[in-house]
């Protein structure tokens, strides 16, 4: 049985609790367990694991589904419905599928690129984030982290826009600091798109991973590149998937790949599992597909690994979330963050192509910890292009399915109806 199972039937088990229609109005048990930071079960507000979404609220305009329904309702995961795979919408029109449980038309929901908005420069696009990021420097907070297995992990892979879907949280990299920085990449790089040599100009996020505990935190940080005319390039980094290890947020390097999960944390991991069979590696073809004026590559030619060494510090001290965040204040701009290193193979070695340069201050932003969305790229998507490079992939390597085992299916080719339903 899967790790992360035991908080499902958990879940499952005081589901009746909810109402069908999805609101957060009924009685609830007064607490739950989840895995506190030590490793240890500690006790939550039930209602807001159960039932954390509210079906009330308004869907996002560029909402739509598998068939091309209407929505009537954000879009959500529950367990009933398929153990909190794929997202899913009550459907106006009686559009979609019928739900004999709940008594109404629901569908999957799709979240497909925006024509009007991807025709943007990429300079547009980064204007008009920019002024969301910096119009409110409020703290984000973190939710209970044992929630995000009643969220759809699919959208995370799969939403096309650069923002969260209505009603979605942030569970894990809740609070971050935002600063725009360029990509200075030697004439030495043999790839393609953003990875090119030259310059690129984007955005990162870096903050916890997760909850702050007293050993620390664990670094995290997302990458995103807009490109005129068609969608951004994003990336995401850790050192390794764990609770807090440090009060310097810059003593450790970050990678595309990291160790796999264990313990407690292969919680969090195996719920990843649901669209990833290697959940410790994300993908980085889709950088390299286009370049920064929306050129698509003639000969894609992507690396299998990309690691980030940090050319600063902060103090190495306890401080709570606001201090820490306060921190991300003082780095100036035009400060060189980190060298750039790629590894053109699983056998390969690391070699220098880069570095990471800062080109505003780094802000705290209500939007960047609300909304702010950077879309992970399976990494199943860079071996099938390039195959070649599974065989040289240790099956320790990957967590929790050996290299070259299929993907899950994408809730976004789903047709048939949930289980449950």
């Amino acid at each position: 049985m899967r790790v992360w199972s035991g908080l499902l039937v958990l879940a499952a088990g005081a589901l009746a609790s909810c109402p069908f229609g999805g609101f957060r109005d009924g009685p609830m048990p007064s607490d739950h367990v989840k895995v506190g930071a030590e490793g240890h079960p500690k006790m939550i507000d039930s209602r807001e694991v159960l039932c954390p979404h509210n079906f009330s609220e308004t869907p996002d305009r560029d909402t739509t589904t598998v068939n091309g329904c209407e929505c009537e309702t954000p879009c959500h995961a529950t367990v009933d419905f398929g153990l909190s795979k794929c997202d899913w919408c009550y459907t106006k029109h009686s559009c979609g599928h019928f739900s004999i449980t709940r008594n109404r038309h629901y569908d999957y929901c799709v979240y497909k690129e925006n024509p009007r908005f991807e025709a943007l420069s990429w300079q547009d696009k980064s204007t008009d984030l920019w002024a969301k990021i910096t119009a409110d420097s409020s703290l984000g907070s973190y939710p209970p982290v044992a929630a995000v297995t009643l969220e759809s992990i699919q959208t995370t892979f799969d939403d096309h826009w650069d923002y969260l879907p209505a009603g979605r949280k942030k569970y894990i990299h809740s609070v971050g600091a935002v600063c725009k920085i360029r990509l200075d990449i030697s004439e030495k790089s043999p790839y393609t798109g953003l990875l090119s040599p030259g310059s690129v100009h984007g955005f990162i996020r870096m903050g916890p991973a997760v909850k702050l505990d007293e050993n620390g935190l664990n670094p995290g940080i997302g990458y995103k590149f807009f490109r005129t005319g068609v969608r951004s390039g994003n990336f995401v980094s850790l050192h390794k998937l764990d609770v807090g290890f440090t009060w310097d947020f810059f003593s450790v390097s970050q990678s595309n790949h990291i160790a796999t999960p264990t313990g407690a944390i292969a919680i969090l991991g195996e719920k990843f599992a649901q669209a990833s069979g290697c959940v410790n590696m994300v993908g980085l073809s889709d950088l390299c597909m286009y370049d920064q004026e929306g050129n698509k590559a003639t000969e894609l030619n992507f690396p299998y690994q990309i690691n980030l060494d940090p050319l600063v510090n902060f103090p190495d001290t306890q401080d709570d979330l606001a201090g820490i965040m306060k921190r991300f204040s003082t780095i100036a701009n035009s400060t060189t963050l980190f060298k750039i290193s790629m590894k053109s193979s699983p056998t390969a070695p690391a070699v220098e192509l880069g570095s990471l340069v800062t080109e505003s201050e780094c802000v705290t932003s209500k939007y960047g910890d609300e909304k702010l969305m950077i879309r992970h790229q399976r990494v199943e998507e860079d071996w099938s292009l390039r195959p070649d490079w599974i065989k040289d992939i240790p099956d320790s390597a990957c967590f929790p399915n050996k290299p070259g085992t299929p993907a899950p299916a994408k809730c976004e080719n789903k047709k048939g109806r949930f289980a449950l339903s």
